[in-house]
């Protein structure tokens, strides 16, 4: 059985302010009752950053002054972008990235979701891996992120051979329904990897 707390508890105690804890995230319930938060964060879970409250209550029966206060020397920070098939995926991320200053105390964790092509998203990576060591940590999510293949990109791996072989074998895997998702999601996967390999060393 969970215990449950009344929202009204403080009035209904007659309690001049009632303490709230075992919750990250800061939150106001009433003006004698909040979660106060945690002085420093260990999780992607609120993207809040680490906080304290200092609490005056000038008489008894008197309404709490609460000041909430900054204590936390990192901030856990979820970015998601959701990317739309022609959208420069580089552009969208670097509309939304915080400022260098703030990058290095900054916990960052990138859900790249939508569509995008295959250059598009090779890019994408690339700018990731270069300002990712900016960052006190970058966790770069993309399971979620549909690509996009072309005969053009198939032709950039390689026209003949072994590669080209290997590439359009990975294409027909990606669109197979006899496959599972997850099947489907690996072979696709594979192929934007072999595209990411053959763009930088110009097979």
């Amino acid at each position: 059985m969970t215990d449950v707390i009344a929202p009204d508890r403080a009035r209904l105690a007659g309690l001049d302010y009632l303490a709230l804890g075992d919750w990250h995230g800061q939150m106001r319930i009433n003006e004698r009752t909040w979660y106060s938060g945690t002085p420093e964060p260990d999780r992607f879970k609120h993207n809040l950053p680490g906080t304290a409250l200092i609490v005056e209550i000038a008489e008894p029966g008197s309404v709490p002054d609460v000041t909430p206060v900054s204590t936390g020397l990192f901030e856990w920070r979820t970015l998601s972008l959701d990317l739309l098939s022609g959208e420069d995926p580089v552009e969208v991320l670097n509309g939304r990235l915080p400022l260098s200053a703030m990058r290095r105390q900054i916990l960052m964790r990138l859900e790249v979701t939508g569509r995008t092509g295959m250059a598009e998203r090779t890019n994408l990576s690339a700018a990731v891996s270069a300002i990712a060591p900016e960052f006190a940590l970058t966790n770069f999510l993309t399971d979620d992120l549909k690509t996009d293949c072309t005969p053009d990109n198939l032709d950039q791996i390689d026209t003949a051979g072994a590669l080209r072989q290997a590439a359009d074998a990975l294409y027909e895997e990606s669109l197979n329904p006899a496959l599972s998702e997850q099947e489907r999601h690996i072979a696709g996967d594979a192929l934007v990897r072999l595209f990411s390999y053959s763009e930088e060393f110009g097979t």
